[in-house]
């Protein structure tokens, strides 16, 4: 089963997600044939790639093919409001997915 965790900051102000990762295999066919692993991973990129190369913000992205993890980690303030936004159309993308696929991807909010 993949599962997916976003961190969420908590400030006297507001509520923020600082990192993101998504770990394992989903399980659900073959490598290669995988469409849940498929459909989660364009979208964990997708939001990578806005991110670094479209948006220019302040994030790593780590990503392990050996163990199936990616990471999105604020590395420091986004004054844009563009970080926050992009996980949470992540978030919302992979609550979609979750409901396509039960029992092979699962989604986690935790605090920090």
């Amino acid at each position: 089963m993949t599962t997916a965790r976003f961190f969420e900051a908590h400030t006297d102000k507001r509520v923020y997600i600082c990192s993101f990762v998504c770990l394992d295999h989903t399980g659900y066919a073959k490598q290669g044939a995988d469409i849940a692993c498929a459909a989660v991973s364009s979208a964990v990129m997708t939001v990578a790639n806005l991110m670094t190369e479209c948006f220019h913000l302040p994030v790593k992205v780590t990503a392990d093919a050996r163990t199936a993890t990616v990471s999105i980690d604020l590395m420091g303030p986004d004054e844009t409001g563009n970080a926050e936004r992009l996980y949470r159309g992540l978030a919302l993308q992979l609550r979609e997915i979750e409901k396509q696929f039960p029992g092979y991807f699962h989604i986690e909010f935790l605090e920090v």
